[in-house]
């Protein structure tokens, strides 16, 4: 933890009491995209202001319609793009990891239990389903059990060879689990990639093997690798897409699950109940 109390933030520095500036290089730990201009914070306090003066800070969107619900997953699809035609809410991007759990679990679970493809040292939140598919954190979370499902940690290759490697072992595998979570860009380990060809075999593979393919774009999304988000530079579609973070510029907590137009259609068609919350 840094010796540092900010009080305020100004544009791309963090101000302490002192009124000593610092450059914020985290950007909010992936929250703070858009940086803090007054602009932003003036449209969002009158916002704010024009609900609360409504006395209706919360809203039960389970029990209730309201429009900001359907503008707000309109903009999100539009932006997003094609290949998505639904979106449930979430109020992290570990709740985020449960509900992609519970999704696959419902629509996809091929055996008695749950089985999960990963990598090591990828993150995917503090739950209990984000610890069980966190490569990252294994170690640190031996004492909190039952895990989610039965989980493979698959390596993440570090060269055109290693890449090679593992395209052949999920081959060889993949047709036995339900769900892949893949981070595209490794963040919390570091910064790590691959390459394009790489993810499009990969998800060439799963799909293929009819193995779910979730996106965790929590970090990566909204720009932060060049583009929208890192599947625009891809030539295949994740069934599920999940955000946060930067979704809103950190201000809220808040996220969401976007939902393929396949898998929207078996669930759409599926003749079982579910229920995330």
């Amino acid at each position: 933890m840094y010796d540092v109390v900010p009080i305020k933030a100004q544009d791309t520095f963090l101000i302490d009491k002192k009124n000593k500036r610092y450059l914020d290089l985290r950007s909010g730990l992936w929250n703070v995209s858009l940086g803090y201009q007054p602009d932003i914070y003036s449209k969002i306090s009158k916002e704010f202001d024009n609900l609360l003066t409504k006395q209706l800070p919360y809203l039960d969107n389970h029990s209730f319609k309201h429009p900001i619900y359907q503008e707000t997953a309109e903009t999100i699809l539009k932006f997003v793009g094609k290949g998505f035609n639904n979106v449930i809410y979430t109020n992290s991007g570990s709740e985020n990891t449960e509900l992609s759990l519970k999704l696959s679990n419902y629509i996809n679970k091929k055996g008695s239990k749950s089985k999960i493809l990963t990598f090591k040292n990828s993150y995917h939140g503090t739950f209990f389903g984000g610890m069980s598919v966190s490569g990252i954190d294994q170690e640190l979370n031996q004492i909190f059990n039952p895990k989610y499902g039965y989980v493979t940690f698959l390596e993440y290759p570090t060269s055109i060879e290693s890449e090679n490697e593992i395209l052949k072992k999920v081959n060889l595998i993949c047709s036995d689990y339900d769900v892949m979570f893949i981070e595209p860009v490794l963040a919390s380990a570091g910064v790590y990639t691959t390459t394009i060809e790489f993810m499009n075999k990969l998800i060439k593979i799963l799909h293929k093997n009819n193995v779910i393919v979730v996106f965790d774009e929590v970090a990566t999304g909204f720009y932060r690798t060049g583009n929208r988000f890192y599947f625009n530079q891809l030539d295949y579609i994740p069934d599920l897409l999940c955000l946060s973070k930067g979704i809103n510029n950190g201000i809220t907590p808040f996220g969401c699950v976007c939902i393929g137009s396949n898998l929207n259609e078996k669930l759409k068609n599926s003749v079982q109940s579910m229920e995330h919350f």
